[in-house]
């Protein structure tokens, strides 16, 4: 994965190999919940969540009242309580990052599913 300000963009298949996951709507779908469950157990809760088709791509986005931009947790210190939900979004999405708001912060993930 490479980031640049703030915006992070899959290379590839991190440590985990997800190649079995091919409907890219049943992706889309598990990006958009891992976002909304991140911001509940570590934000504080989801304020919304928008959903933007071009026509190409969905982007979700997730505002939330935390200025803590998130981050992938190394595979050691992912286990039985979790810490895999942006290690899927990794995998899963085209790219995704942040961005902050007067109140908080915007988490979002370009998924390509035409």
């Amino acid at each position: 994965m490479a980031c640049l300000l703030g915006v992070c963009v899959a290379t590839g298949f991190d440590d985990h190999d997800h190649t079995n996951i091919t409907d890219t709507g049943d992706s889309a779908a598990l990006v958009a919940t891992e976002l909304v469950t991140n911001a509940w157990r570590h934000a504080g809760g989801a304020l919304e969540m928008r959903l933007i088709w071009d026509g190409r791509t969905l982007t979700v986005e997730v505002d939330d009242t935390s200025s803590t931009s998130p981050a992938v947790l190394a595979p050691d210190r992912r286990g039985s309580h979790g810490g895999y939900g942006l290690a899927l979004v990794n995998s899963l999405a085209e790219a995704w990052g942040t961005y902050g708001r007067p109140n908080g912060k915007t988490v979002w993930a370009r998924c390509v599913l035409a």
